[in-house]
């Protein structure tokens, strides 16, 4: 099973990067911090739950069940 954090985390960066479409750096931080959240994903299987973070350096942490 592969979950993944919900998109409401990044509703002020979205916000900001609409409201500033204007200048390039808030739709650019927006995008970001959409594919951030993309990237991020826990799996969870019989022996380890994972965590996966980083859109261009993955963080990998395991932890151990049982």
């Amino acid at each position: 099973m592969v979950l993944r954090p919900s998109q409401w985390i990044n509703i002020g960066w979205i916000i900001f990067g609409i409201a500033g479409i204007m200048w390039i750096i808030p739709p650019v931080i927006a995008l970001y911090k959409i594919l951030e959240l993309n990237c991020w994903t826990y799996s969870i299987d019989d022996e380890f739950i994972t965590e996966k973070k980083g859109v261009f350096s993955v963080a990998h942490r395991e932890l151990q069940i049982g």
